[in-house]
């Protein structure tokens, strides 16, 4: 009899149907499974292989066990009648051949099992090795995480502390500046004072209408002591503010950098 008459197709059995909530739980877990790990793009990958993986397995499960119910249905309609006739009628080759069919029949069924059983295992071992993965990615994008916010921590005190000193860097140039509009008027009224009682300053500062020059006649003028030491004490007093206020700048600039 030929391949044709003795497999006949099997439509879907009852036992395949059944088989179905079990899948549509195993894809809904896949499912929830990838929406929780929608922030970590290399688990995403590897629940994906493994989920068509899966899905591929119930594929060929379902093929293998339409095969099984073939093959057990082909055994009883074709093959056991067909011994019982070669019996009946005392042909011992045909019930041979018979026999050994069935025999090839059932070894190629085992062998395809024992396959399918294998894909299953390593699989199993493969969605493990992925919970294990997860875990592991888990455990070092917390660590990741807990680092990388340490770090914004610690340039935002960083941050703070430059503001910091950026404001009473500021305040101490505001505070010089004063200072120095201060210590300008006095010497200003101190040179004005000055060369209002000496005729030869006096025709000076109307001709020349700057402290600087004036103060340089005042020391080099026979003028009294007192007058010119209160003249060097501004003048320094100055230097020294136009040097801490310079000093006040180049750190700020510093700050800014």
């Amino acid at each position: 009899m030929s391949d044709s008459q003795e497999i006949t197709v099997a439509s879907s059995p009852d036992f395949v149907t059944e088989l179905l909530p079990s899948a549509q739980r195993t894809a809904l877990l896949y499912h929830l499974s990838y929406l929780c790990l929608a922030k970590f793009p290399k688990l995403e990958r590897v629940l994906r292989e493994r989920a068509i993986e899966t899905q591929l397995l119930f594929g060929s499960s379902e093929a293998l066990l339409l095969k099984c119910a073939a093959t057990s249905k082909n055994l009883v309609s074709t093959l056991l009648p067909a011994l019982m006739i070669a019996v009946e009628k005392d042909k011992s080759i045909l019930a041979i051949k018979s026999l050994e069919k069935a025999r090839q029949w059932i070894m190629e069924i085992v062998e395809k099992v024992g396959q399918m059983v294998d894909r299953y295992e390593k699989h199993n071992h493969s969605v493990a090795s992925c919970t294990s993965d997860v875990i592991l990615e888990k455990a070092e994008t917390e660590k990741k995480k807990e680092q990388t916010t340490k770090e914004i921590e610690a340039q935002e005190t960083v941050v703070r502390d430059l503001e910091d000193q950026l404001k009473k860097n500021n305040e101490k140039i505001k505070e010089i500046e004063a200072n120095i509009a201060q210590k300008n008027a006095e010497l200003y009224n101190h040179v004005k004072d000055t060369s209002s009682k000496s005729n030869g300053l006096g025709l000076f500062a109307a001709l020349v209408p700057f402290v600087g020059p004036i103060v340089k006649s005042i020391y080099d003028a026979k003028t009294g002591p007192g007058v010119a030491a209160k003249t060097q004490v501004l003048s320094s007093e100055l230097s020294q503010l136009s040097i801490e206020k310079s000093s006040l700048m180049s750190k700020e600039w510093n700050i800014h950098v």
